[in-house]
């Protein structure tokens, strides 16, 4: 069991190859997770929305991204940002 977030879970992805596990949640950051310790790996902030509510991981893993509320941002395994895109249409 893991508690990722305090107000709630949203999302959960398991890393192609189950490496990394990222759940999103209703307090606005993704986290990311070794799947058999439950050991946090990063915190990945939303970004000011209310709560961060899709992931999905690339085909090979590389790389992560988040929704939360208009913005996407793209994260790779080890919780560093990639890139950013704001207030995307709904």
């Amino acid at each position: 069991v893991v508690r990722a977030h305090e107000r709630g879970t949203a999302a959960v992805a398991y890393q192609p190859g189950g490496r990394v596990l990222a759940t999103a949640g209703l307090d606005g950051a993704a986290r990311l997770w070794h799947p058999l310790t439950a050991a946090p790996v990063a915190d990945l902030p939303g970004g000011g929305a209310a709560w961060a509510e899709r992931l999905a991981w690339s085909p090979d893993g590389s790389a992560l991204a988040v929704a939360a509320g208009r913005v996407v941002r793209v994260w790779d395994p080890a919780g560093r940002l990639v890139r950013e895109f704001k207030d995307l249409p709904s």
